[in-house]
């Protein structure tokens, strides 16, 4: 589980935009428990409402991140649009605003068919929210373990743990270009996954799913990440934006390369790809999924 030499690469740029993402979360999380907020999910659930009509903004001339308003040139009575634009399997489509996937959801189900595991683990798990969610969605009572970049994620992560003393939950740091697991406890089943996380690593490469399969002598792996256009090309009119636009941003170009080379290398096994298959956020940054178990 230790750190090996690794030819994977990320723009800076990418692995510092987190760190100040995450810091002024950060900041608005400590602004609510100064308030008296203590419960881990309600701090989770003010965060979501305030990003649901204010968004982070760089203010050039203070050179700071601010919350701006989104200013929507339709609202109803809740101050939001009635829609938003998302895509399925390559095509654009108009959505409620409120609706969307709740991929926690999914990972409980999912582990639910897979069986008993000893733990958790999300890699590049920003400031924990799906952890938290799963445990109280009804995730297993598990230890949950998050491993994260920046440190201004795991330190939301450590604040919010505070309060959620019936979870076994803890934050390390973790860099996809650099993997190193070596601070999870030796267990036999694992399950870990990630969501959107391998997305801003231009290159990832083999060791990163070594270091994954040694994490335990059974692991279960899920990925639910953008690599449709890497897996089905001709999809759709969004699939090939999306292809477009990875490129242009150095965003992640080998995700479905590097995973079958890993099967190619007997590291792992892949049980399971569907490409594009949920409603994202981001309508040109569409979801797939694959899962696999270790050899």
């Amino acid at each position: 589980m230790s750190a090996t030499a690794t030819n994977a690469d990320q723009e800076v740029h990418w692995r510092q935009f987190y760190e100040l993402a995450w810091y002024f979360r950060l900041e608005f999380i400590r602004k609510k428990i100064a308030e008296g907020e203590k419960n881990p999910l309600r701090l989770i659930r003010l965060l979501e409402q305030q990003e649901r009509k204010n968004a982070l903004a760089f203010d050039a001339q203070a050179k700071t991140y601010r919350w701006k308003n989104r200013d929507f040139p339709q609202k109803m009575p809740s101050g939001t649009p009635s829609i938003k634009q998302s895509s399925f399997n390559g095509k654009r489509l108009d959505i409620p605003y409120h609706a969307k996937t709740i991929y926690t959801d999914f990972i409980i189900d999912f582990l639910h068919e897979t069986g008993d595991v000893d733990c958790i683990v999300e890699l590049g798990c920003g400031y924990g929210h799906n952890l938290f969610e799963m445990y109280y969605h009804g995730g297993p009572n598990k230890p949950y373990f998050g491993g994260e970049l920046t440190d201004s994620g795991c330190a939301i992560g450590d604040t919010l743990a505070s309060f959620s003393t019936k979870q076994k939950i803890s934050f390390y740091k973790f860099d996809h270009t650099k993997p190193d697991l070596s601070w999870l406890p030796s267990c036999k089943r694992a399950f870990v996954y990630t969501v959107h996380s391998i997305e801003q690593v231009h290159r990832i490469d083999s060791e990163f799913f070594q270091c994954i399969a040694n994490a335990a002598d059974e692991v279960i792996g899920l990925h639910l990440e953008p690599f449709g256009f890497q897996y089905a090309p001709d999809l759709g009119e969004v699939t090939k934006i999306q292809a477009e636009q990875f490129q242009a941003k150095k965003w992640n170009v080998n995700f479905y390369e590097t995973l079958k080379q890993a099967e190619d290398q007997n590291i792992l096994k892949i049980d399971f790809i569907d490409t594009e298959v949920f409603l994202p956020a981001d309508p040109l940054n569409p979801t797939s999924l694959v899962t696999w178990h270790k050899i």
